[in-house]
């Protein structure tokens, strides 16, 4: 990792510093001396400088950690992960399926600039916008070729033979993507009877559509992939 450019203030700093000690030498030139008390005075100086040079990168450091880097990267055809609420999540949604994760392969983007991957699915039950017993691949930004890994913030993570429940968009590219980043991505578990759910939490944009006590956490499969089909049919949602 490259290290913080120096902070305009520490090199102002640091100017002064050297201008100060220019005036010991130029006075030991007249014939003043430079004394053990100037000596010790100008440490205290270096000393009180290092301390401060400390302080800038240790700002520095948590403004990154806290604030980002100062730069942002754009990624065409991204849904903004806060933008979708109530009812919109359902109307953006253009595949809702339950299946699989069987395959991954990372790759890199035709300008070079992004690494994604791209995720294959099993379909086990197509709820809307995809036929069953298909592939069907969705494509994510991040990934890791070679040495290189790259995690892009909100994006979705899919675990090998592991089974979900997935809302998906298309984008301009014409790319499945997973609509809302980890909100259109339900991993199917047990619960305590061996009944296959999935976590809903009371946040979840999707639930304002469903029909269940806001308390619900837990959902069988089978109710929610109804209800969603109900909901489907009560909108104006188009599929292609």
């Amino acid at each position: 990792m490259e290290s913080p450019p120096e902070a305009p203030c520490n090199a102002t700093i640091g100017r002064y510093f050297h201008l100060f000690s220019g005036a010991f030498s130029k006075k030991g030139a007249r014939g003043y001396g430079v004394t053990d008390q100037n000596l010790t005075f100008k440490r205290l100086m270096r000393s009180r400088l290092d301390g401060l040079r400390g302080l800038v990168y240790l700002s520095l450091f948590f403004s990154i950690l806290f604030f980002g880097p100062p730069f942002s990267v754009s990624v065409s055809g991204q849904h903004d992960y806060f933008s979708i609420r109530g009812s919109d999540f359902l109307e953006q949604t253009q595949v809702i399926f339950l299946g699989k994760m069987i395959g991954l392969e990372s790759f890199r983007s035709d300008s070079g600039q992004f690494i994604l991957t791209r995720y294959t699915f099993q379909v086990e039950e197509s709820i809307t916008g995809a036929a069953e017993a298909e592939r069907l691949e969705i494509v994510e930004y991040g990934g890791t070729l070679g040495e290189e890994t790259v995690t892009v913030s909100h994006s979705p993570q899919y675990g090998l033979n592991q089974e979900y429940l997935v809302f998906c968009y298309v984008d301009p590219l014409r790319q499945n993507r997973t609509l809302g980043g980890s909100l259109g991505r339900l991993a199917v578990l047990q619960d305590q009877q061996g009944k296959r759910v999935a976590r809903l939490y009371s946040s979840h944009p999707i639930l304002q559509v469903l029909s269940a006590p806001k308390a619900q956490v837990l959902w069988e499969i089978g109710v929610l992939a109804g209800q969603l089909r109900s909901a489907l049919q009560g909108s104006s949602h188009e599929t292609d």
